[in-house]
């Protein structure tokens, strides 16, 4: 009867100190971090037709002489494609309107 205890409160010790164990590692386990998303400025150099071309577009911030406020061409775009290739994966599904619809500013 005796070994009997002992051996209860070894397995409800036991026990415990697994539930503290558990309860404490959940709580100190941080969150994820956030990967911050990059964005790149690319210019567009191209002609009509072109717009959803990716080789016809330059990753550099517009200069003030190319950009104004009419004409029928984007001037530049702000989106998370680091190269060319994302820039193309980018324009997937995109129609030239919704490039417009991205460039405040237009090239004559």
């Amino acid at each position: 009867m005796k070994n009997l205890r002992i051996n209860l409160l070894l397995i409800v010790a036991l026990l415990v100190t697994a539930a503290t164990v558990s309860a404490f590692s959940l709580v100190n386990r941080k969150a994820p971090i956030a990967k911050p998303r990059l964005t790149s400025t690319w210019t567009f150099v191209g002609t009509t037709g072109q717009i959803l071309t990716a080789s016809e577009w330059e990753k550099r911030s517009p200069g003030g002489s190319e950009c104004g406020e009419i004409g029928d061409l984007p001037c530049s775009i702000s989106v998370e494609a680091d190269d060319e290739t994302a820039l193309a994966a980018y324009f997937v599904g995109k129609s030239e309107q919704n490039i417009l619809d991205m460039s405040p500013s237009r090239r004559p």
